[in-house]
């Protein structure tokens, strides 16, 4: 570990540049008991071991970011890390990676935001976000997820207007190419965010049509729509959170795959209770409907926080699921810690 840091900040002191930052993640989680409707089992592991580091020159015109991963979701050991440069305030060039993070995503609570740190240690289910959660459909089939790997290039001709366009690195052929290629067009106003993106610059890309209101106090609400041109299925997503006082918040979420003969629904909604300044109690509750909205499942989540929201904490809960039109339900006790440094 004294070793990685300190190539860290050797790449750092190579560059050039003026002041750097180096820090690291760990998350650790565990399920004290589970059940996948067989069997019974017990396990856990660290979800994430990661390295990140970033600076910029001293003209604050060229600057980069690298992630190092020791233990990620795919299993392997993970690189990723960008370059940028920024001649002018209205243009800034950047070259690679943030790992999956994304660059340009609008998605509101819609997505990741839903469950935050929660979803990475595990003690929420977030697959609703991108895929794999209870539901057949996911957030991300309304809301844009973002932009991760290639060419980018941000145009701000104006305070409130921002033109963002993607270039993959894949290497395709050039209809390929352009089908992995993003422009997007952001506009911020008075009492909002509008932003129109084509995530696919042929026939077979997809549009994606999001708006997010904050000019009410205490409200974030979003609305997502995508459209596939290549299967001509629509998606619209929903996503909103609301303070009702300091100890108490609502978040929702819902999204709609519109399929001939297989419509997709979901629905999540979390209470936020604060039972004092550190600890916070989440209680998450989810409908799926699909099959042409014939057949559903659910599932139910509740679980603490220790700890300060995007500080070090601890997390203990309770997780519940069906699946094939509640045919089988699975259960875990999970607990988890995060640390950042």
């Amino acid at each position: 570990m004294k070793k990685l840091i300190a190539v860290l900040a050797i790449v750092c002191l190579i560059s050039g540049v003026a002041f750097a930052q180096i820090g690291g993640t760990v998350f650790g989680g565990a399920n004290l008991l589970a059940s996948d409707g067989d069997d019974t089992f017990a396990g856990g592991g660290m979800s994430r071991l990661r390295f990140d580091g970033s600076g910029e020159s001293e003209d604050g015109k060229y600057g980069g970011y690298l992630r190092l991963e020791m233990a990620h979701w795919s299993g392997d050991f993970q690189g990723a890390g960008f370059a940028w440069w920024k001649p002018i305030d209205q243009f800034k060039l950047r070259i690679g990676s943030n790992g999956g993070d994304n660059f340009w995503g609008k998605e509101g609570f819609g997505a990741w935001m839903f469950y935050q740190v929660a979803g990475d240690v595990g003690i929420a289910e977030a697959g609703n976000a991108w895929g794999g959660g209870y539901a057949e459909n996911n957030a991300r089939g309304a809301f844009f997820g973002g932009f991760d790997n290639g060419i980018m290039l941000e145009i701000t001709p104006l305070e409130m207007l921002a033109i963002n366009i993607g270039i993959p690195f894949d290497g395709a052929e050039v209809a390929d190419f352009y089908q992995a290629s993003v422009l997007q067009i952001d506009v911020n106003l008075d009492f909002g965010n509008i932003a129109l993106t084509m995530n696919g610059l042929n026939d077979k890309g997809k549009l994606f049509v999001f708006f997010g209101l904050g000019a009410i106090e205490n409200l974030n609400l979003a609305v997502g729509f995508g459209y596939d041109l290549g299967t001509e299925v629509a998606e619209i997503g929903l996503a909103a959170k609301y303070g009702f006082s300091d100890s108490f918040a609502l978040k929702f979420r819902a999204a709609a795959a519109l399929i001939e003969k297989n419509t997709q629904i979901f629905a999540d909604i979390m209470p936020i209770i604060g039972i004092s300044d550190t600890m916070t109690a989440f209680v998450s509750i989810g409908l799926s409907m699909y099959n042409d909205a014939k057949d559903m499942d659910f599932h139910f989540n509740p679980y603490i926080q220790i700890g300060e929201e995007w500080g070090p904490s601890f997390w203990a809960g309770f997780k519940l699921a069906s699946s094939g039109n509640m045919d089988k339900f699975g259960w875990s006790i999970p607990i988890g810690i995060n640390f950042s440094f």
